[in-house]
């Protein structure tokens, strides 16, 4: 469990009624991890390495960066790696986590020292079909990151090409 307070400081969960920013810390841990740990992978085709979740382990986690930065990447066919974006924190990871079909789509290796906010996926989509002003914030912020994401990647194309 966390304390409802740290969810507080991040717009993801801004004003949300004290029940529920309870109900939702009480799914969640903060767990650190340090430069170059690789969160989590988007196929299992990188190398294996101090790593959070398995390789091909399925999007079980919300998590919010609290410290540090943690770069995202995509492998292409090719076995390239290509950068995406940085996330910093206050930024989500995992959203895959609450969609299906709940698979990572990026790799995330961490840039610095830092830390995160680890929310039960599970869990979360409970409360969400519980509550649906959660889960419509919820998904609101989620869009709002896809689309954030998928304008670097086109960005990082465009710069390609």
């Amino acid at each position: 469990m966390i304390s409802p307070e740290a969810l507080r400081r991040y717009p993801t969960f801004g004003g949300l009624p004290d029940a529920t920013l309870r109900a939702i810390a009480m799914v969640g841990q903060e767990k650190p991890f340090k430069a170059g740990t690789r969160l989590f992978d988007e196929s299992g085709r990188l190398p294996p390495g101090e790593r959070f979740f398995k390789a091909d382990e399925s999007a079980d986690a919300l998590m919010v960066v609290t410290q540090g930065e943690v770069d995202l990447l995509t492998v292409l066919g090719s076995g390239k790696q290509v950068f995406l974006g940085t996330a910093v924190p206050g930024d989500l990871l995992g959203v895959s986590s609450l969609l299906e079909p709940r698979e990572f789509l990026l790799t995330a290796i961490a840039r610095s020292d830092g830390a995160l906010i680890v929310l039960d996926a599970a869990r979360l989509r409970e409360l969400c079909e519980e509550d649906t002003r959660l889960g419509y914030q919820l998904m609101r912020q989620v869009a709002r990151d896809l689309r954030a994401r998928l304008a670097q990647a086109v960005a990082q194309l465009a710069g390609m090409s």
